[in-house]
């Protein structure tokens, strides 16, 4: 094979292969201006500290999650039942 054939298919491996990780990789997200739109519009997470799912999403806000409107319904159970909140996390 020639040096200039065989350099010809490295470089389209190359482009296909970072093609293929832009395709597959997770889109970045700004979870600050995620959780500041969310704030503006009025949404409510409601939560408990036992809820895996619920420290599952705080984790995926990271810092961020201090800009969400959340509720928890261990101390805040009034509100949660007001609200006719049965289940955990519950975005409103």
């Amino acid at each position: 094979m020639s040096k200039i054939l065989y350099g010809g298919l490295i470089i389209i491996a190359i482009v296909v292969i970072v093609i293929g990780w832009g395709i597959i990789s997770e889109p970045k997200v700004n979870v600050d201006n995620l959780a500041e739109c969310l704030t503006e519009k009025g949404v409510i997470m409601a939560g408990t500290d036992t809820c895996a799912a619920c420290q599952e999403q705080k984790r995926q806000f990271g810092d961020a999650f201090d800009k969400i409107n959340y509720k928890n319904c261990d101390y805040e159970g009034e509100w949660c039942k007001q609200n006719n909140i049965t289940g955990f996390p519950t975005w409103e």
